[in-house]
């Protein structure tokens, strides 16, 4: 999607992708990965996928293997590519992160990256703006980030 930002003073004409937190997202990420999502599942694999976030399992290496082809061919097609920071393929005994979570042998648990995020983004917050509004600020974003947080882990628990 074309569009102009600021940045840095400067206006910057950006060619490609979305705003963040854009609403179109999950409506063009459907439209635009329907085709992945239809070949995928004739894989035989357990497969979800929460807007650009992808999990894959399967019951076999070949299985996966097949699937993990399909899905790189298609990102292909579309001109896309897979953060390298983000991909992960191993067996499921070591866990996972997944949408903000971790996903191990011991249960569900807050990934550190997402604690991590948040303790840059709180930090962040609190040397930002009016010393008075510090506070407040730094308690609301705690207790969105809490309430988040807390009702993934008590939802599957």
């Amino acid at each position: 999607m074309r569009r102009t930002v600021i940045i840095d003073g400067n206006y910057v004409d950006i060619k490609k992708g979305l705003p963040m937190g854009s609403p179109l997202s999950p409506l063009l990420g459907g439209f635009y990965l329907r085709e992945l999502d239809d070949k995928i599942e004739k894989t035989g694999v357990f497969y979800i996928r929460y807007m650009d976030d992808i999990l894959i399992m399967a019951t076999t290496r070949w299985k996966l293997r097949n699937a993990i082809k399909v899905l790189n061919e298609e990102l292909e097609v579309l001109g896309l590519k897979q953060h390298p920071d983000k991909t992960f393929i191993g067996r499921i005994e070591k866990g996972f992160d997944f949408l903000g979570y971790h996903f191990g042998i011991e249960g569900l648990s807050l990934a550190k990256k997402t604690v991590e995020n948040f303790t840059k983004k709180a930090l962040r917050l609190y040397e930002q703006g009016p010393v008075n509004k510090r506070k407040d600020r730094l308690e609301e974003y705690t207790r969105h980030w809490m309430r988040w947080t807390t009702a993934g882990l008590t939802s599957h628990q």
